[in-house]
């Protein structure tokens, strides 16, 4: 009867670590590209790779919070700056696995060469991707930095939430 409960405890244990952190620890497996005009990379924030199994989730109602964190489903594909060095953007992806439709607020850091310096923020706010679908946009903001871009060096996404859009 012991080693039951010993099982069952451990079960819960393992289904819990699963449920809750397997997406943020182990091996860094965020992908790099190259930008098209600068030579930067990008990261969306996330690391642990696609060999996993999720535990099956109820289907949440629109007026619930969903279960899946946002920032696993918003990627850079590709950052650049203008030609004449006064915009920089990152192609976005966000892909909607839900069954509704969902409103993501995303925030985009462009970092350069210096460690010391701010990077420049761009935000996207009120975008509605359907359920099911993946949607493509740019993020951009002026570019604040010296030269023609020579000291961008990364973007990445640092924050991306989700609500359920009730229509």
């Amino acid at each position: 009867m012991k080693m039951r409960h010993v099982r069952a405890v451990a079960v819960f244990g393992i289904v819990l670590i699963t449920l809750t952190g397997s997406r943020g620890g182990g091996c860094d497996s965020s992908s790099s590209s190259s930008s098209s005009t600068t030579g930067g990379s990008h990261d969306n924030g996330t690391s642990g790779g696609d060999d996993y199994t999720d535990a099956p989730t109820p289907s949440p109602t629109p007026t619930e919070t969903v279960p899946v964190d946002a920032m696993s489903e918003v990627t850079i594909d590709f950052c650049s700056i203008n030609p004449a060095a006064t915009e920089i953007r990152g192609q976005l992806q966000m892909d909607n696995d839900t069954a509704f439709s969902q409103t993501y607020d995303i925030t985009v850091h462009f970092e350069g060469d210096s460690p010391t310096a701010a990077p420049i923020v761009a935000k996207v706010t009120d975008v509605t991707v359907g359920d099911g679908q993946t949607y493509f946009m740019y993020a951009s903001a002026p570019y604040t930095g010296p030269g023609k871009g020579n000291d961008f060096r990364d973007c990445k996404v640092v924050s991306a939430t989700r609500t359920p859009k009730v229509s």
